[in-house]
């Protein structure tokens, strides 16, 4: 992240106070000095990340901090940070208006403690997105300052409060997720995506279901029958051509299908999207979408499914759904 450093200028009428931001730096240096201000800075707030080890006055006493540390310091609350034998950088951000503690109290973020993040670029872009939306623009725009500022606050309560992060999904898990999102209309195999995600089938619907909370299977039925209410609105596309184009061969097993998922046919979703023009397509029942036992197609196996032979009214491609 390239060094920068900027002074919000005074001004005799500063419109909306809820939130300013008064000065910011990114990656400053500074000579070796220990910084002193036994009353803070007036009605500004100060969080400051600093990069190589510094001492630090917080609520515990005068404290090492280390790489990648972080504190946050409310109005008022005495300063002193720095190093005074070697260089040091640190990136940091002069905040101030009512809206600055409801953010930071909402979120839960220990103030006056030295937090440590495992990666300085997560709070620099941050403030790399707000310097640019306060040098662009004059005044710049409340509601898009407060977003940029709330998303900072958020962000860093990921990264220093473990109980807030939320699930981590790993990236093998995405990658079949996102080749489901493109290939819906594919003929797909369990095995096979086990094989894209690198493990064994009964791991790989484990491991989809625990990031996911559904199977894969219900995940594709669900995905499919979204996209073909989407394709039913236009209507220079027949049904047959809707369940083609979201992988089905089979047009009694399509619309049953889709019945059971939305309540109704195809036909008659599009019937009633006649009757009442200004009417939104209807939300998918709260039903839970049907089991993957019951739409695995014959010789695919979910788990450890015996083969059987396909009925022919029901004949359609590998894992239908």
């Amino acid at each position: 992240m390239k060094p920068l450093k900027f002074w919000n200028s005074p001004e005799p009428n500063p419109g909306d106070t809820a939130l300013r931001i008064e000065g910011l730096a990114l990656r400053e240096a500074m000579p070796p000095q220990v910084i002193n201000r036994p009353n803070g800075c007036n009605d500004w707030w100060l969080l400051m990340l600093f990069y190589q080890e510094t001492e630090v006055l917080t609520e515990d006493g005068l404290q090492p901090c280390p790489p990648h540390g972080v504190v946050v310091w409310p109005p008022g609350m005495a300063h002193r940070y720095g190093c005074p034998d070697r260089d040091w950088d640190h990136t940091w951000i002069h905040p101030s208006g009512h809206l600055v503690g409801a953010l930071v109290g909402e979120a839960g973020i220990p103030v006056n403690r030295i937090l440590v993040l495992p990666e300085p670029q997560i709070l620099e872009k941050a403030i790399a997105e707000i310097h640019a939306e306060v040098r662009r623009h004059h005044p710049p725009d409340p509601v898009i300052l407060r977003c940029l500022f709330e998303i900072l606050v958020r962000t860093l309560r990921r990264a220093v409060l473990p109980a807030a992060a939320p699930q981590v999904i790993p990236e093998r898990l995405l990658a079949v997720k996102e080749h489901l999102d493109s290939h819906y209309a594919d003929p797909l195999t369990l095995a096979a995506l086990a094989r894209r995600a690198g493990l064994s089938t009964p791991h790989f619907s484990r491991e989809f279901r625990r990031c996911f909370r559904t199977s894969p299977i219900d995940y594709l039925i669900r995905l499919r029958m979204q996209k073909a209410q989407y394709l039913l609105l236009d209507e220079h596309r027949n049904v047959t051509e809707v369940a083609a184009q979201v992988g089905y061969d089979n047009l009694f097993y399509f619309s049953r299908l889709f019945k059971r998922h939305f309540g109704h046919s195809p036909r008659e979703l599009r019937r009633s999207w006649r009757v009442d023009n200004g009417a939104s397509p209807p939300a998918s029942r709260s039903q839970p979408t049907p089991a993957a036992r019951d739409f695995a197609p014959p010789g695919i196996s979910t788990a450890a499914k015996t083969t059987t032979a396909a009925p022919q009214h029901r004949a359609r491609r590998p894992w239908q759904g």
